[in-house]
């Protein structure tokens, strides 16, 4: 019986040419409706091939990707749900909307972010139908104060974060 040369290929070869365009062939992942219900599957079935590959080739899904959410609430859950792979993510693309029932949701987004050491950038909007542009402001570095501390520390730069959050800011 002759073993296919794939089969025996260094495993770093492989993970690189085979799973970098099988798992996280996609750029953008949009999980609009993420709710517990919902069931999301962001382990393709090339992942559950053996322990290894899963744990090689797992990071490349969440570093190669774009995802994105709705709202706050979602990238939250989401964050929780895969907290151990958090670091690896790149770009996220949320909704922020800033009232007094969804600030403990922005607040617990900011925190699971605090995680993402890789975090290159954080898209979306941030909306406030209540405050003035400064009251949304001082609001948003109340929500996110975890977040910005944790993005200070890492890069040694208190303004580091700004280079992160692309936000538009809708009143």
């Amino acid at each position: 019986m002759e073993i296919h040369p794939a089969l025996v290929r260094p495993g770093f070869i492989w993970i690189h040419r085979v799973s970098e365009h099988g798992v996280a062939g996609f750029r953008t992942l949009p999980m609009w409706n993420a709710k517990p219900s919902v069931k999301i599957s962001l382990s393709p079935a090339l992942l559950r091939v053996c322990k290894q590959i899963y744990n090689e080739a797992t990071p490349l899904l969440f570093s190669k990707n774009i995802f994105c959410f709705r709202r706050a609430s979602d990238t939250t859950m989401f964050l929780y749900r895969f907290a151990l792979r958090t670091r690896y993510l790149r770009v996220i693309k949320t909704e922020m909307h800033l009232t007094m029932t969804t600030s403990s949701n922005l607040e617990a987004m900011f925190n699971a972010l605090a995680f993402a050491e890789n975090l290159e950038s954080l898209e979306g909007g941030l909306r406030s139908d209540r405050y003035t542009m400064d009251q949304t402001v001082q609001y948003f570095h109340l929500v996110a104060r975890n977040w910005l501390r944790a993005v200070e520390q890492r890069k040694r730069d208190k303004r580091a974060a700004l280079d992160v959050l692309h936000c538009d800011v809708m009143l």
